[in-house]
């Protein structure tokens, strides 16, 4: 009989694990730096820059089933329907490379949002209802932002049966750590924490406006996640990169095991 109190190894699809392109780990460094410097530094505790990426799609299955079921088809609908892992390697060639830009969205900027959200101030958040501090880019195109993200997640649905957690999703979400407020405070140190968060969100935002980039998303920033800690910390996760030979359907199924 199985030890049901064993962790389960679940996986997802990232990018930008480990390694990064210089532009994109400098981009993060100064971010981090930032926020250390600012009067919130001392509340935030930032990830190891190679713990940081950006999730494609969770691959997550429903767990004690004794097959493949998508578990977020199946918090959804409340059907189980299984993964089709045959035309995993086929989806992801057939939509890769893009190109990913963060910052360059000036604050009035409106050709699209994200999450009923502007760029300019979706580009970087303070989530203190999260307790994460977050930064976001888009597949972009010759200046313009295009719907490659969210129409590769729609193309895993229909090829795949691996449903994304969020629909119309077209973001790349990275959390470069976590922040907590103080244990105990004040209404004025209340106050002052909420001007604080402005400041700092509006100090970065500005910083990637004035200093966005543009980096190539390709099959070597690609990789399977075998996790147990969703946060993904190096110490507790595989990685398994896409451009690496040997990476078959049967393999994928063996990696939760």
């Amino acid at each position: 009989m199985p030890n049901e109190n064993v962790t389960r190894k679940q996986l997802t699809l990232i990018s930008f694990y480990g390694s990064k392109t210089d532009e994109l780990h400098q981009l993060i460094n100064s971010c981090i730096q930032k926020i250390q410097k600012s009067p919130l530094g001392e509340l935030f505790r930032p990830y190891d820059i190679n713990q940081i990426h950006g999730t494609i799609i969770g691959m997550e299955k429903v767990i004690k089933a004794h097959t493949f079921y998508n578990h977020n088809i199946a918090a959804e609908t409340k059907n189980n329907v299984t993964m089709d892992f045959s035309h995993f390697l086929t989806t992801v060639h057939q939509n890769f490379p893009m190109t990913i830009q963060f910052g360059g969205f000036h604050p009035s900027f409106k050709e699209f949002t994200s999450a009923g959200q502007l760029p300019n101030t979706r580009t970087f958040q303070i989530q203190w209802i999260n307790k994460k501090v977050t930064l976001l880019g888009w597949p972009s195109i010759s200046g313009g932002v295009t719907n490659q993200l969210s129409n590769i997640r729609t193309s895993f649905l229909e090829n795949c049966n691996i449903s994304h957690k969020y629909k119309n999703d077209n973001d790349l979400f990275m959390v470069l750590g976590e922040i907590s407020h103080p244990n105990s405070v004040s209404i004025s140190e209340k106050l002052q924490l909420t001007l604080d968060t402005e400041q700092l969100e509006k100090s970065i935002r500005d910083y990637l406006y004035k200093h966005p980039i543009i980096t190539a998303l390709d099959l070597n920033a690609l990789s399977i996640a075998q996790y147990t800690n969703p946060t993904l910390p190096i110490t507790h996760t595989i990685n398994h990169p896409l451009n690496k030979p040997g990476l078959t359907a049967d393999c994928i199924r063996t990696l939760y095991s």
